[in-house]
């Protein structure tokens, strides 16, 4: 049996003690920043993982080992952690080290391992559907573009935006969209008139959330008028997304907002 680990074609170096280069392995991934061994040993589930490891009697020797020898640096780590700093980083990638530690335990070279233009063709590949889902749920190509190269790295570890060198443009005057209030506000109604008129008009569907609340996506028809924006949450970090109303929609619902004549 072959003491070389390799993942992905990467190989992952072992201390004295027979612990794994999370460093290799994080290069194996991909090489995120987000996914840095650093960040993963902060996590309360790696925390409470090597806890348990120190004061378990199966583990004797350390379940970690940093070393600054200035030839192998790196923080090495017992089998079971690399285990769960693969599922950190993805499922997919997590699939890929059991493969290549069932492979490193039958004496094989790792078959599934995938060459770097392999590793590119599948993300390309995944590059595409996802700006084609992401075009059918509204958003204008540069947002669909930006949505699946996050979607990419998340799944497969490759930055294609990095590896050939793709830079967002920006746009040179910022579309403008509207919300049903100020449709509303446009067309002398208020915002649930303007939430029904567009419904009326076809464009919009309305159904109940799991907390029974009204919830409103825009029909076939309706994307042609709409397109879904990334918002920043009120009290906390991140973001949502809601549907926007681009300003051809007020003439289109004109008709459908004229007041009925008063009777005489």
């Amino acid at each position: 049996m072959t003491d070389a680990l390799t993942i992905l074609e990467t190989k992952i170096r072992r201390d004295i003690e027979g612990r794994y280069c999370l460093n290799d392995c994080h290069r194996a991934a991909g090489g995120a920043k987000k996914d840095g061994p650093s960040y993963y040993l902060a996590t309360e589930g790696a925390k409470k993982l090597v806890a348990e490891m120190e004061g378990h009697t199966d583990f004797p020797v350390g379940p970690t080992n940093i070393i600054n020898d200035g030839k192998n640096n790196g923080t090495y780590v017992a089998k079971e952690l690399v285990y769960a700093y693969a599922m950190w980083i993805s499922p997919s990638f997590n699939l890929k080290v059991i493969q290549a530690f069932d492979a490193l335990m039958m004496g094989n070279t790792p078959k599934v391992s995938l060459s770097r233009n392999a590793q590119l063709r599948s993300a390309v590949a995944l590059l595409g559907t996802s700006i084609t889902f992401n075009r059918r749920m509204g958003m204008d190509l540069q947002q669909a573009r930006i949505k699946a190269l996050a979607k990419v790295e998340d799944e497969t570890g490759v930055d294609l935006a990095k590896t050939f060198g793709w830079t967002a443009q920006i746009a040179p005057q910022q579309v403008e969209t509207l919300t049903p209030t100020q449709i509303g506000q446009r067309l002398g109604i208020g915002p649930r008139e303007a939430n029904q008129l567009l419904k009326q008009a076809g464009l919009q569907v309305d159904s109940r959330d799991a907390k029974n609340r009204i919830s409103w996506a825009p029909t076939d028809n309706g994307l042609s008028y709409a397109r879904l924006e990334d918002l920043s949450k009120a009290h906390t970090d991140g973001t949502t997304q809601a549907w926007r109303w681009y300003p051809k929609v007020v003439d289109f619902l004109r008709p459908f907002s004229r007041p009925k004549e008063a009777a005489s």
